[in-house]
């Protein structure tokens, strides 16, 4: 019989597969990102200490929450570079 913290491991890393890829795709990856990428990373690391391989679905989860993580970021980086470049432009032509 497999031991009921496998099952218990795997459904949290199905939810949190599910909850990078609704969270990315609906535009609420800033948030669901950041917590994907850490309980991902914990659910991985609980594998490891039950001296098994992570699964598949908590790998892909860290790697969507990293992906989501860092495009946002880079989104939020190029807005305040638009607006410090169309600021200095303002103060130039005035």
């Amino acid at each position: 019989m497999a031991d009921p913290r496998i099952k218990e491991l795997n459904d949290q890393s199905n939810t949190w597969l599910i909850v990078s890829i609704v969270g990315f795709w609906l535009g609420f990856g800033f948030v669901t990102g950041p917590l994907s990428w850490l309980k991902a990373n914990s659910i991985r690391r609980n594998y490891r200490s039950m001296g098994m391989q992570p699964s598949g679905t908590s790998t892909a989860a860290m790697i969507i929450g990293m992906v989501s993580s860092l495009v946002y970021v880079f989104a939020v980086l190029a807005v305040v570079m638009m607006f410090t470049l169309f600021a200095g432009a303002v103060a130039a032509g005035a």
